[in-house]
């Protein structure tokens, strides 16, 4: 999956101050990518490659690779490193639940 496309509103939108890469930025619009973008969910922002636009931010996504989409998409997370530490311990968990056969915890008394 490519560069997601950009909306006029993103192109002309002044730079704001960034927290330092990497940082955490929250999902809130995903238009046709609601396959590798979850909406209310923080996704990692990597530092940008040399010719990325300014209006991208280079997100890593559910299928854990790195692409651009437009930073109007995300709201940046500015978080103190021992937050940080533990979102990406919370993401990490939760992506490998989520790998794992569903499971029902059932006791003697539940359903068969």
């Amino acid at each position: 999956m490519g560069s997601a496309g950009s909306s006029s509103r993103s192109r002309n939108r002044k730079s704001e101050p960034l927290p330092e890469y990497p940082f955490y930025a929250l999902c809130v619009e995903n238009d046709d990518y609601e396959i590798v973008l979850k909406l209310g969910k923080p996704y990692k922002v990597i530092k940008p490659r040399k010719h990325d636009p300014d209006y991208f931010f280079r997100v890593i996504d559910e299928e854990g690779e790195d692409y651009l989409y437009p930073r109007d998409w995300f709201v940046p997370l500015d978080l103190p490193p021992k937050h940080r530490r533990q979102v990406a311990a919370a993401l990490a968990t939760a992506k490998d639940c989520a790998a794992r056969p569903a499971t029902t915890a059932r006791g003697k008394d539940g359903p068969p």
